[in-house]
């Protein structure tokens, strides 16, 4: 439940920033903790991670540029 919170959270911060692989990510993380699918989200997990990662890169890039 906790997670599936999180995941919703995340979801609105993402695509407030234009995140879109990062927020379908999220989006099939609450899907899937709604539907107690929780044993198959490990490697969700880390997909969103490694999506974390790019996306904080390409903020930092933007942030030097402005």
């Amino acid at each position: 439940q906790r997670l599936g919170r999180s995941a919703h959270r995340l979801l609105s911060a993402t695509q407030n920033i234009g995140a879109v692989r990062m927020s379908a990510l999220c989006a099939e993380l609450e899907r899937r903790c709604r539907a107690g699918e929780l044993a198959q989200t490990a490697a969700l997990i880390e997909d969103l991670a490694l999506e974390h990662e790019r996306v904080n890169a390409a903020l930092l890039a933007a942030r030097i540029r402005y």
